[in-house]
C-alpha cells in the first residue's frame, strides 16, 4: 500500500466528475429513447452501427467490438431487433461458423424516425453546453483515451458516409 500513487484530491474530483456525468448522459439518452419509442440507447447504437457499415452489414464479433456490448448480451439484443424485423441476420458466406447482422429497410426507416427526438437529447445533455473549442479538446481527449482501448483507430467516419446523422 505505501507504493501506491495516490490521487490527488484534484485527480480524484476529475475522476468522479467523468464517472458521474458520463453515467447521467448515458442514463438521459436511455430514458429518452424508452419513454419515447420503448427502445434502449444500446439498440439504437446497434442499428447506427450498421447504418454506417458498408452493406448495412456487420459480422457479429465486430459489432460486439463497435458497441462494446459482450457478446451474450449483444446476441439478446440482436434477437429482439430481428423479432422487430430492423435486422437481419445470416451465415457469413467467407467464414460459415461466423454470424453477419444487417439492416433492414425497416430499421433504416425506423432509425431515421427515431434519430431526431434523439439527437436534440444528446444536444441538450453534451454539444450545446460545450463551445465549439471544448468539443474539439473533448474529441481529441477522448481519441487519445480510447487507444489504449483498441489496435485499431479510434471511432471514425466507416466505410459508408454517415453524413452526421445520428
Amino acid at each position: 500500500m505505501e507504493d501506491t500513487n495516490w490521487l490527488t484530491k484534484a485527480q480524484l474530483q476529475t475522476w468522479t466528475n467523468f464517472l458521474t456525468v458520463s453515467q447521467l448522459i448515458e442514463q438521459k439518452v436511455d430514458s429518452q429513447l424508452r419513454g419515447d419509442f420503448n427502445f434502449t440507447h444500446s439498440e439504437f447504437e446497434i442499428l447506427v452501427r450498421l447504418s454506417q457499415a458498408a452493406s448495412n452489414t456487420i459480422r457479429m464479433g465486430e459489432l460486439a467490438r463497435l458497441t462494446i456490448i459482450n457478446k451474450s448480451a449483444l446476441t439478446y439484443k440482436v434477437n429482439n431487433l430481428l423479432r422487430k424485423g430492423l435486422i437481419k441476420k445470416t451465415q457469413c458466406k467467407a467464414d460459415a461458423r461466423g454470424l453477419e447482422v444487417t439492416l433492414t429497410e425497416a430499421g433504416r426507416l425506423y432509425l431515421e424516425r427515431i434519430s431526431p427526438s434523439h439527437v436534440v437529447t444528446v444536444r441538450e445533455a453534451l454539444i450545446d453546453r460545450l463551445s465549439d473549442a471544448e468539443l474539439k479538446t473533448l474529441n481529441e481527449i477522448s481519441e487519445k483515451l480510447l487507444i489504449q482501448f483498441t489496435a485499431d483507430a479510434p471511432c471514425q467516419e466507416t466505410a459508408k458516409d454517415s453524413s452526421d446523422r445520428h
